[in-house]
């Protein structure tokens, strides 16, 4: 008996967070509970809650409040719809890399990014990649396994994200509005 509960706690727990994979609420979640954790990528906030309340997940992380924008309404209500209460926060700045293997800008044809990361940095690549294809991808993992194939492309994301993919950064905080904090909620029965 003893054995068998010392086993659960030694498991790393399983966790549903507001997708994509590489993205920032996941590099929370991998920063905060390890990288061998079982993470379970969730569409919505609701669905990452909903993964808690069916004992699925022990824990859900997801986006709380912006520094720029206050409370992230849809998290506040998808969490008043449960009987789950946060038992943590953390806050992580929300700093957009360009990331390659390119030696200069100029060298770069292809940028892959998620649509939310292309909003986020539109200054940034109408100003100083003029004439680089911009590419949107499902995930942040998947535009830095794309950027990652050959030394003409590069992505914008996380810079965890991109170090897994052995990716180097070319410039650093290519977003529109620089020091964006996001605090994320862990929440739990």
């Amino acid at each position: 008996l003893v054995r068998a509960s010392a086993r659960e706690l030694e498991q790393a727990p399983r966790v549903a967070y507001l997708g994509p994979e590489g993205g920032f609420c996941h590099v929370l979640g991998r920063t905060h509970f390890g990288v061998g954790g079982a993470f379970i990528e969730c569409p919505s906030v609701r669905e990452a809650l909903e993964e808690v309340s069916r004992g699925r997940a022990a824990c859900a992380v997801f986006p709380f409040e912006s520094s720029a924008d206050g409370l992230v309404q849809t998290s506040v209500t998808a969490l008043t719809d449960t009987d789950l209460v946060i038992v943590g926060a953390r806050t992580l700045p929300m700093a957009f890399q360009l990331m390659g293997r390119a030696k200069a800008l100029g060298d770069l044809e292809k940028v892959y990014t998620t649509p939310a990361g292309h909003a986020a940095c539109q200054r940034f690549l109408d100003s100083e990649l003029p004439r680089v294809s911009v590419i949107d991808v499902r995930s942040m993992k998947v535009a830095a396994e794309l950027a990652q194939e050959d030394a003409t492309s590069a992505a914008i994301l996380p810079e965890p994200t991109g170090r897994e993919q052995a990716l180097e950064v070319l410039r650093e905080n290519v977003a529109d509005v620089a020091e964006i904090k996001m605090r994320y909620a862990i929440a739990a029965p």
